[in-house]
C-alpha cells in the first residue's frame, strides 16, 4: 500500500476499487463511510432519478419507482 499523495478526481463516475486501496471521500461528498465491521463494509449514498421528456407526472413516477425497485433488488 502506498502512503504517497493521491490524485485528484476531475469528474464524477463509477470506479473500480481494488483490494487494499484506501478511499477517502471529498469534503462535502454525499458518500459516507462507517467503521468496518468484522467482515463487511457498508457504503451509503443517495440515488436521484430524473426523468426528462414529455411524460405526465403519473408515468414519470411509475418509471422512477420501477427503476428504484430494480436497483434495490439488484443490490440485494
Amino acid at each position: 500500500m502506498s502512503d504517497g499523495p493521491g490524485v485528484r478526481v476531475l469528474s464524477s463516475g463509477i470506479a473500480v476499487v481494488h483490494e487494499g486501496e484506501q478511499i477517502v471521500p471529498a469534503e462535502g461528498a454525499s458518500a459516507r463511510f462507517g467503521p468496518p465491521p468484522a467482515s463487511d463494509i457498508h457504503y451509503s449514498f443517495p440515488v436521484h432519478v430524473v426523468v426528462v421528456g414529455g411524460l405526465d407526472d403519473q408515468a414519470s413516477t411509475a418509471i422512477q419507482e420501477d427503476l428504484l425497485d430494480k436497483l434495490y433488488r439488484a443490490l440485494g
